[in-house]
């Protein structure tokens, strides 16, 4: 009776453990935009499997594998124009409470870049 008991808990914390985890990469699908008037204006458009960041000037298009746990995005596979960037990166990222504006800090080099992007489209 008690192994009958852990089992159904256990089986229980998994089941709630999937869908915390489905529900925060259901709120970053979608199409984001910078809003930063320096610099490049990128668009990260995130896929249930995939996401892709354009750049404005139509030249830049990076594609990656991700997964997201509660402070990063894990990215696999980085790829810019087909050709293999990064195997795995990570991305630190914070999202309001209205899931509409994120936060991005994106390693580059030894330092890190700081992105404020808006949510323009769910997908």
């Amino acid at each position: 009776m008690k192994s009958r008991l852990l089992l159904c808990s256990v089986f229980l914390i998994l089941i709630l453990t999937a869908c915390e985890q489905n529900q925060k990469k259901k709120n970053l699908i979608g199409v984001w935009e910078t809003i930063e008037n320096s610099g490049s204006k990128i668009n990260l458009i995130v896929y249930q499997d995939s996401l892709i960041i354009k750049g404005f000037d139509g030249g830049t298009r990076m594609t990656s594998e991700w997964s997201v746990d509660d402070s990063n995005i894990y990215l696999k596979n980085f790829k810019e124009n087909n050709s293999l960037l990064y195997k795995e990166m990570i991305y630190e990222y914070e999202l309001n409470d209205s899931h509409d504006q994120i936060l991005i800090k994106i390693p580059i080099g030894e330092d890190y870049s700081y992105k404020i992007m808006n949510k323009k489209a769910s997908l």
